[in-house]
């Protein structure tokens, strides 16, 4: 699993790879041809399914953006601390989500084209393509998020630790009688 996580650009390859291995044995065997439906729509109810993906697509680029800043403008010790630890991983993950968010987009907006020019034979693969993309975007950001909640409870729970402490004389002082 750790290997997944830290070769995200081998995982896009490998979602590139089997949409193109699953388009070409579709072509040579027909039940694995589950986008069919699609190339024989009109390109007006086509176009809106491939629009609505390229807009999921944006939104999860957007949320892939803050997930990076966030990470990026933590200046306390533990976020450096778990910037320099994560290293190339961290990198290469920040690039992937934000990347294969906007890819996704875009190949959804090539399908749509393609659909409006009569040559949606592609669209499918192209629209099959774009949602692994995302979906591989979408669940790497979830776990990006996560890493980034678990340093911000470690620094909350260091700083409630730290705002707890009590000298010794507060705690063996005398009340002053009155």
């Amino acid at each position: 699993m750790r290997w997944i996580q830290d070769h995200p650009f081998v995982v896009t390859t490998v979602v590139l790879a089997a949409v193109v291995a699953h388009a070409v044995a579709a072509a040579f065997w027909s039940p694995l041809d589950i986008w069919h439906p699609l190339v024989e729509m009109e390109p007006d109810g086509v176009g809106v399914l491939y629009l609505g993906l390229a807009g999921l697509s944006a939104a999860i680029a957007g949320f892939a953006g803050v997930i990076v800043i966030f990470g990026l403008e933590g200046h306390s010790r533990k976020f450096l601390t778990f910037r320099v630890a994560a290293g190339n991983s961290l990198r290469a993950n920040w690039m992937s989500v934000v990347l294969s968010s906007f890819a996704s987009a875009a190949i959804a907006l090539v399908a749509t084209v393609l659909a409006f020019l009569g040559r949606g034979t592609i669209g499918p693969w192209l629209f099959e393509l774009s949602a692994f993309l995302i979906f591989h975007s979408a669940a790497r950001l979830t776990w990006l998020l996560s890493a980034l909640m678990r340093v911000v409870a470690s620094e909350d729970e260091a700083q409630a630790r730290e705002n707890n402490k009590r000298s010794l004389d507060s705690l063996f002082a005398q009340r002053k009688v009155s």
